[in-house]
């Protein structure tokens, strides 16, 4: 994927705290915005600050 575009995942069990806090650091690392569509909801990561409001 071109480095301006998301990166999406989609998951079928809800994330864990621990996987909230790796695609967070994840994603300031590679500074780019990820979404994650898990069982519940959508949570958008973006300069190591979740916008999900830490709902997990």
């Amino acid at each position: 994927m071109p480095p301006p575009a998301p990166i999406r995942v989609i998951k079928n069990l809800r994330m864990c705290d621990d996987c909230h806090n790796a695609v967070k650091l994840i994603a300031k690392v590679i500074d780019r915005l990820i979404i994650v569509r898990d069982a519940n909801r959508f949570h958008h990561f973006q300069d190591g600050y979740r916008t999900c409001t830490d709902h997990w």
